[in-house]
């Protein structure tokens, strides 16, 4: 029987920054350490986010992932899945975390949690406003073509 820990992950960049309206993609490799060898049946996706607005999308996973792994194999560096920030007035502008687990096993029906721990990842959302900074910059620009204008009327 398969167990937790025959599976591993390693995300390329499993923290990752964006701006409402962002779609985040979370790449990884997925190795087999146990031994026989292990069906990638199913997968856990899940961010803990209790305000805002995210779209998760494990699409990416069933799309790339073999259907099994034998022992000692690996994918190349594939899309796992994605997450959309969606909202700007909904998704606080602060990092929330998730996490991504595997199931399967020995057979195509089995739905053992082969991931051990669950892969950890971040999600932060960055304000997508201007910088004040930068209002003041447009502002005295457009004081400076009112000068201008009227010092030629």
């Amino acid at each position: 029987m398969a167990g937790a820990g025959t599976i591993t992950v390693t995300l390329d960049q499993p923290n990752q920054t964006g701006a409402p309206g962002d779609t985040l993609m979370f790449f990884g490799v997925i190795a087999s350490t146990g031994a026989g060898t292990q069906f990638l049946n199913s997968d856990g996706l899940n961010l803990s986010a209790t305000t805002g607005d995210f779209t998760t999308d494990d699409g990416p996973f069933f799309a790339n992932s073999p259907v099994s792994l034998a022992t000692g194999a690996s994918t190349a560096d594939i899309e796992l899945f994605d997450v959309t920030i969606a909202d700007p007035f909904t998704d606080a502008f602060t990092s929330y975390s998730g996490l991504f687990t595997i199931l399967g096993g020995v057979d195509g029906s089995s739905l053992d949690i082969l991931t051990d721990p669950a892969i950890s990842f971040s999600v932060s959302v960055q304000n997508s406003a201007p910088e004040p900074s930068s209002s003041l910059m447009i502002l005295a620009g457009f004081v400076a073509c009112a000068f201008v204008r009227r010092r030629s009327i």
